[in-house]
């Protein structure tokens, strides 16, 4: 009996903690606060949490070989936001960020922006 109580609560705290071994990792980014309401909603819709349908946005975007500037004018206040996503997709996330001299919270909003124009 005290051999299962032991495994049951290993188990009930490696669910309430992460486990060491997870690939996810957490990616902050500072942005406008209705962009980042509006790719809740988004993720939402799709049944997907935020980190998710970024990492989703951002497979699908990076196959695109014509990226057009979007004009971005948003007047709303910036707030911090962070989100999990698997290591590899973190690292490419920042250096596509990198590589169109963005920062990341500029690239998920352009990223966002750019699926919901011209892939939807």
């Amino acid at each position: 009996m005290e051999e299962i109580k032991k495994n049951k609560t290993k188990d009930i705290m490696e669910l309430i903690l992460p486990h060491n071994k997870s690939k996810k990792v957490s990616l902050g980014f500072y942005y406008y606060k209705n962009i980042i309401e509006e790719m809740k909603e988004y993720a939402n819709k799709y049944k997907m949490s935020l980190g998710e349908y970024i990492e989703e946005i951002h497979n699908t975007c990076k196959n695109i070989k014509n990226i057009s500037k979007l004009k971005m004018e948003e007047n709303t206040e910036k707030i911090s936001w962070v989100i999990l996503v698997e290591k590899n997709n973190f690292d490419d996330i920042r250096n596509y960020a990198k590589k169109y001299k963005m920062r990341i919270g500029e690239y998920i909003g352009y990223i966002h922006k750019l699926y919901i124009y011209n892939i939807k």
